[in-house]
């Protein structure tokens, strides 16, 4: 998928700042069924995704001429504690890496050359919205909707945010078979 994201980005957003990114099989305990804070949960998985299979995919394309970044789970099968791996793309191609060229267990407690262990980063608590909206929206799958604008101060410089959200769910969605 990171080569149809980067098709994306490139042919329809050109050369503004924007990213796409996929996230699947996380959980967030912390908010009801509803996107309301859960206190009777009392954070039960602050530290981790509640899902062995946890994975996720993201580009962030800059204009030019800063570099592109990949941002993605270090384990390529999943992990309920994926650490956040992240990336600028090779400056020879404009693409990004393959992110499994190095051997199992490289960098996961250290950073490479342009690549950088975040370590572990709760997607769906810390950057949420789109969580939260599908909790709160009880969005049905295919359907699509928008976050709400919050300001994003990760990376500078800051900016305005919204998710655009389309939610596939398992088993309808025919991923795993």
């Amino acid at each position: 998928m990171v080569a149809q994201n980067t098709a994306f980005l490139e042919t329809y957003l050109g050369s503004t700042r924007c990213c796409t990114g996929m996230f699947t099989n996380m959980w967030y305990h912390g908010v009801d069924a509803r996107g309301r804070e859960n206190g009777m949960m009392n954070k039960a998985n602050e530290d981790d995704y509640a899902d062995d299979k946890a994975q996720f995919n993201i580009l962030v394309a800059y204009p030019p001429p800063d570099p592109n970044w990949h941002i993605y789970g270090l384990y390529n099968d999943g992990n309920t504690k994926n650490p956040t791996v992240m990336e600028t793309f090779d400056p020879v191609t404009g693409r990004p890496k393959d992110p499994y060229r190095y051997p199992a267990g490289v960098a996961v407690n250290q950073s490479i050359g342009n690549r950088v262990n975040w370590r572990f980063n709760h997607w769906p608590k810390n950057d949420g919205f789109w969580y939260k909206t599908v909790r709160e929206e009880d969005l049905a799958e295919g359907e699509v909707t928008f976050s709400r604008v919050f300001m994003w101060d990760i990376n500078k410089p800051v900016t305005l945010k919204t998710h655009g959200i389309i939610p596939i769910f398992y088993p309808q969605c025919g991923v795993d078979k």
